[in-house]
């Protein structure tokens, strides 16, 4: 079955979704994000996530610490169509041949992305990426989420990098915003 189309809201993202795991199909999905370039490959097997992959630069720690086991399916799944909804503007979807290594099976992927959805939405104060300076050398943290992003930020990694790097992006959100109300970031 070949796909084919654009993505005007998220709601027409979730309706596809729910076709795919309501009718159990094995497709590969390609997912491109017209404004930044961005690439999303979802593959299904009869109804079941089994992979995901973005080939965007925000999603490189990420990923390199899903790999490792550090993150756990749902978190690192969470991140990866989090970082691919921002900015959600004209956004084709294709079906690809592309078959992808399975990474885990997730059979409820339309409660994920409903959670997704709802995170997206609430989190109205999203800062654009980019590297943002540190202000001070020395300095209390407070968190391990402090700790790691801070420690992120000092070994070159971009904001978004660092926000997503272990798939909790709201707790690294977080520490980002404290950071910044200290101080410590500008």
């Amino acid at each position: 079955m070949v796909l084919k189309g654009k993505f005007s809201s998220y709601q027409e993202f979730f309706d596809l979704i729910k076709l795919v795991t309501q009718m159990k199909m094995s497709i590969n999905l390609c997912l491109v994000h017209g404004k930044k370039g961005k690439r999303l490959f979802l593959s299904f097997k009869e109804g079941a996530l089994v992979a995901v992959e973005c080939d965007c630069k925000e999603a490189l720690l990420l990923d390199f610490n899903f790999k490792n086991g550090k993150i756990p399916p749902e978190d690192f799944i969470k991140a990866m169509v989090f970082i691919f909804l921002i900015d959600f503007e004209d956004v084709s979807f294709e079906t690809v041949t592309r078959e992808k290594e399975e990474m885990f099976q997730i059979r409820d992927f339309e409660t994920i992305f409903l959670d997704v959805i709802r995170e997206v939405d609430e989190i109205t104060d999203f800062p654009e990426d980019g590297n943002p300076d540190i202000t001070c050398s020395e300095f209390s943290l407070l968190s391990p989420e402090e700790v790691q992003f801070l420690g992120n930020l000092l070994s070159g990694y971009s904001l978004y990098q660092s926000i997503f790097s272990m798939g909790q992006f709201r707790k690294f959100l977080n520490a980002y915003n404290k950071l910044r109300k200290r101080t410590i970031l500008r």
